[in-house]
């Protein structure tokens, strides 16, 4: 009995030191065309996502968001939806991080809503991409900035646009 559960336990121990390789290397060794042409802007479909590859990356792009903004003299950051809010503004504070497409959520209490002429600069990674929020109850203009590669041993595993957003136009 001591046996079975000796060898129990050394293979859980290996279980938990391979599932912490992969998740330090940022996913499965092989790099895919999938994965290669994520990295390289092309949104495929979330069913091939690197599922590891949102843990890298984050703080390094929060950082450089808010030399960004400060450098550009904005007040503050954008995202799409509130689950890249919720990265980034953990990494941001105190800067504020609010949402593009307001749905009523915990950033508007936090940080408030956009108020009319509002500027910002906009924050877009390449898993999760979206077009630039410009446009008819949107802002008037969106500007690329700079772009941050989250590369990890060697491999890209995704990267973040930086964009100067002007001018918030909606109600």
């Amino acid at each position: 009995m001591r046996a079975a559960w000796g060898w129990g336990l050394v293979v859980q121990v290996l279980l938990m030191l391979v599932l912490a390789a992969v998740m330090s290397w940022g996913g499965m060794p092989a790099q895919t065309q999938a994965s290669t042409a994520r990295a390289a802007g092309v949104r495929e479909g979330m069913d091939d996502m690197n599922p590891v590859a949102d843990l890298h990356g984050w703080q390094a792009a929060a950082l450089h968001a808010a030399d960004l903004a400060k450098a550009q003299q904005l007040p503050g950051l954008a995202v799409t939806n509130w689950s890249l809010a919720s990265r980034l503004a953990w990494y941001a504070r105190p800067l504020s991080v609010r949402v593009v497409d307001d749905h009523g959520d915990q950033f508007n209490i936090w940080f408030g809503r956009f108020a009319p002429g509002d500027s910002v600069l906009w924050v877009d990674w390449s898993q999760l991409t979206h077009e630039p929020p410009q446009g008819p109850g949107r802002f008037a203009t969106c500007q690329p900035l700079d772009r941050l590669d989250v590369v990890r041993w060697g491999r890209t595993l995704s990267h973040f646009h930086f964009y100067r957003c002007e001018n918030w136009q909606g109600s």
